[in-house]
């Protein structure tokens, strides 16, 4: 063989070799994907984000996440109702996304670890079934979305995720209540209501310790005793309600010859704005500010003289704690 065909030929595999090395590099390029990676409550026992990226590029067989891409998956890592939840989400663009929820019934995560890992794989490239050498990492070139490989299972249709059922919770708050009373007053409010994914239905108890004005050589005093009920929308820890208020106000009259213990009728309405942190887990810290306005106005008289009517608004500052069932 002469020395030069020997050159002719190295030369020929040397540009072949370099043309396949950077086909595949262009298609990996490609596949990059922006990861968006979170874990709520106590999912600490659960796959953090350099364990997951780990996991997908050995599946994949190289990295396949910029944060420059254009293409995001969203990784979502939560417990309710006692079982573990992950939601993956593919966003492209302005095109509707891509929605998987994977659960495990068990407490340990290490199954929904590795069902997240590949997940995303799958997302990003539907022949990644299982861990793959480098040079077997991509095909020539990504399938088309509407046609899925025999070999893989078809990406999910998107859909809408869904809440799980009805959950019931409790909570227990101290307040100080401006108005409702002849002077600031404190008091405990004791509620139970079912939420249905952003929508609940409160049922609220609430106690006034009596407010007092003095009057002359006589104490005049009153205390609020009220049910609620409370149709609220939560938008994250964030939670706005309309409070419907029926009961009574006690009050009577300390230091006169001819008192009288007397009860009035009170219906209210008004608004509700609370945080609820945090909004996911069993436990929460809840703080409100409830503004309402009395359908009937109570008056209090000290010798047929007029000392104290019930303000046109009223206001309750709480802090508390809420469980959920």
């Amino acid at each position: 063989m002469r020395p030069h065909s020997c050159v002719v030929r190295f030369a020929i595999l040397f540009v072949i070799s370099a043309l396949g090395s950077s086909r595949a590099q262009a298609t990996e390029d490609s596949l990059k994907v922006r990861l968006v990676y979170s874990r709520v409550g106590d999912t600490r026992d659960c796959s953090d984000e350099e364990v997951l990226r780990s996991a997908v590029g050995a599946r994949l067989g190289f990295d396949p996440f910029a944060s420059s891409a254009s293409t995001t998956i969203d990784v979502r890592v939560e417990r309710r109702n006692r079982q573990l939840m992950s939601v993956v989400r593919v966003l492209e663009g302005s095109q509707p996304p891509l929605v998987r929820t994977l659960t495990s019934e068990g407490k340990d995560c290490a199954e929904l670890s590795e069902a997240m890992a590949l997940a995303v794989a799958l997302a990003i490239d539907p022949l990644a079934t299982g861990p793959r050498p480098r040079s077997l990492a991509v095909p020539a070139s990504p399938p088309p979305p509407s046609v899925a490989p025999k070999d893989a299972p078809a990406p999910p249709p998107p859909r809408p995720e869904v809440e799980p059922n009805p959950r019931w919770h409790f909570q227990l708050s101290a307040l100080g209540a401006l108005g409702s009373e002849p002077g600031p007053s404190a008091g405990l409010a004791l509620g139970s209501g079912l939420r249905f994914s952003a929508f609940s239905l409160l049922l609220e108890a609430r106690a006034d310790l009596p407010g007092s004005l003095l009057v002359d050589s006589a104490r005049v005093e009153a205390s609020l005793l009220v049910a609620g009920l409370l149709p609220c929308l939560q938008v994250g820890v964030f939670r706005g309600c309309v409070v419907m208020q029926a009961g009574v106000l006690r009050a009577q009259a300390q230091g006169l010859n001819d008192a009288k213990r007397l009860v009035f009728p009170h219906l209210a309405v008004g608004a509700r704005l609370g945080l609820e942190w945090p909004a996911v887990g069993r436990w929460a810290l809840v703080t409100s500010l409830d503004v309402a306005a009395p359908l009937i106005r109570a008056t209090l008289k000290v010798s047929e003289a007029p000392v104290w009517s019930s303000l046109p608004v009223s206001g309750a500052l709480a802090v508390g704690a809420l469980i959920r069932l």
